[in-house]
């Protein structure tokens, strides 16, 4: 499996890009998927005024159901899909974006800036050191 390395620039461009893409519609609320989405999140939360709301952990998305159609959730990358789809019965009107998708997770995703293969491992900034080796 290859490796993606991404640098704290190249997500901070990224989500500002996403960001732009966003703004096609309204946004008033921003969760985070935990773990992974907290740092994309808050990126995004400070470009667009508004904080994030909660961390959705998708064990348990139940704690958080919503019909809400001004959330935003945000995760670091949209692999297969699958969280997104789980997700998506908890939060129907909610607007999904990552800005990394992979081919089986880009359907599940509303918006996203950069498509990987799907055997690309993406290695994050924030992941531990021994990982981006």
């Amino acid at each position: 499996m290859s490796r993606y390395i991404l640098t704290w620039d190249d997500v901070h461009d990224d989500c500002l890009t996403l960001c732009h893409r966003i703004t096609r519609r309204p946004v008033d609320l921003i969760a985070a998927v935990s773990r992974g989405g907290l740092v994309p999140a808050a990126i995004i939360s400070y470009e667009m005024g508004l904080p994030v709301s909660f961390a959705i952990d998708p064990r348990r998305p139940a704690l958080h159901r919503t019909d809400a159609h001004d959330l935003l959730i945000v995760d670091d990358v949209c692999d297969t899909g699958t969280t997104f789809r789980a997700l998506r019965e908890f939060f129907p009107n909610a607007y999904f974006v990552a800005p990394y998708a992979k081919p089986l997770g880009v359907a599940a995703c509303d918006e996203s800036v950069l498509e990987v293969v799907q055997d690309t491992w993406i290695v994050m900034p924030w992941a531990p050191r021994d990982v981006a080796r």
